[in-house]
């Protein structure tokens, strides 16, 4: 018997989730093999829905920024710093974390010392949070579990 709520299905759902506003924003998508196939994002009022959701994620990978530095600087944080050295030749997959300065828009992600791939996804998904932005105040609030706008997914793809 299967540890997994929900029905046995071919494919497992694994999400993505970080915080938006006063919600949880999910990525979820179904993966059999190598076959990845997304869903449209979701955002959810409370941790504890997404932790409900049926079929259930087999994985779960939760976004919670942490002890940015509040200005650039060069080099990273001690923390990420100790990451690569603990995870030897695996260190690379650490990527510098950006400065607050970064998201309140004094610094560009460019004036950071970042590198491409972490300039990359916060150039993303400041395009997905103004436009789910925009179009959450337009969406039900009834529907706890409210899909995010159609403009919201065509950002993802």
């Amino acid at each position: 018997m299967s540890s997994r709520r929900g029905p046995d299905l071919p494919y497992n759902v694994v999400a993505g989730v970080t915080p938006f506003n006063d919600k949880w924003l999910v990525a979820s998508a179904k993966m059999a093999g190598s076959t990845f196939a997304p869903e449209p994002p979701k955002a959810y009022d409370a941790f504890l829905e997404v932790l409900s959701e049926r079929p259930s994620f087999a994985i779960v990978v939760v976004n919670v920024p942490i002890g940015f530095l509040d200005v650039p600087e060069m080099g990273a944080r001690t923390c990420d710093r100790q990451a690569r050295a603990l995870l030897g030749r695996r260190g690379t997959a650490v990527h510098n974390a950006p400065s607050r300065a970064v998201f309140d828009g004094r610094v560009g992600p460019d004036k950071d010392g970042l590198d491409a791939v972490t300039r990359t996804m916060l150039r993303a998904t400041a395009k997905l949070r103004r436009k789910c932005h925009r179009t959450g105040s337009e969406s039900s609030t009834k529907d706890t579990r409210n899909s995010v706008s159609s403009s919201c997914t065509r950002t993802l793809h």
